[in-house]
């Protein structure tokens, strides 16, 4: 196995950990890394705060762009549908439209303005179509996962994980908190 390097790169330096890794505070979307940089790429609950549409598709595309050949980037994002909004822990904030969540956020004295901009399971995966990138769900594998991590002998956990198939908890994707992919760029055709 090669030499191992992490890179991370943020708006802010929030950071807690510095050792270890490389990090470089960045403005906007655009990564400071050359064409085919690595080989995994994660943007674990980044792409709603990057901004609106424009913002997302360019994050996206840059995040191809830094991918090796072969790479593959881990997504998650929260649901813009799930019912408490996570990040503020607001009821129904992120189905509000803009103006109205920024109101929401002022009046819950929580911050100044809402500076997320979460999608439903449609939006994503226009992004991703409009990206040009293959995009497979992995939601049910990563909620299996994560109740076995965390919850691993509560009941609801044996009850989800040892009799529920995946076709039934799919049927659920449109209101799981949150959606986790495994995205790769599509073949040329």
């Amino acid at each position: 196995m090669g030499k191992l390097e992490v890179h991370a790169v943020d708006v802010t330096d929030n950071r807690i950990e510095t050792t270890g890794y490389a990090f470089q505070k960045v403005s906007g979307t655009d990564l400071p890394y050359p064409d085919g940089s690595f080989d995994i790429v994660i943007t674990n609950h980044v792409i709603e705060h990057v901004g609106g549409r424009s913002d997302q598709v360019n994050h996206l595309k840059e995040l191809k762009r830094v991918l090796k050949p072969n790479g593959v980037i881990y997504f998650a994002m929260p649901n813009k549908w799930r019912f408490i909004e996570p990040h503020y822990h607001i009821a129904l904030l992120s189905w509000l439209p803009q103006s109205l969540g920024n109101s929401l956020v002022r009046l819950s004295r929580r911050g100044t303005y809402y500076d997320c901009r979460p999608l439903g399971i449609r939006g994503i995966r226009k992004l991703f179509n409009e990206c040009g990138l293959d995009a497979k769900d992995s939601t049910v594998e990563a909620l299996r996962a994560t109740l076995d991590i965390e919850h691993g002998s509560h009941p609801v956990t044996r009850l989800v994980n040892g009799f529920l198939p995946n076709w039934l908890l799919a049927c659920g994707l449109p209101i799981m908190p949150t959606f986790v992919y495994l995205l790769k760029p599509e073949p040329l055709k």
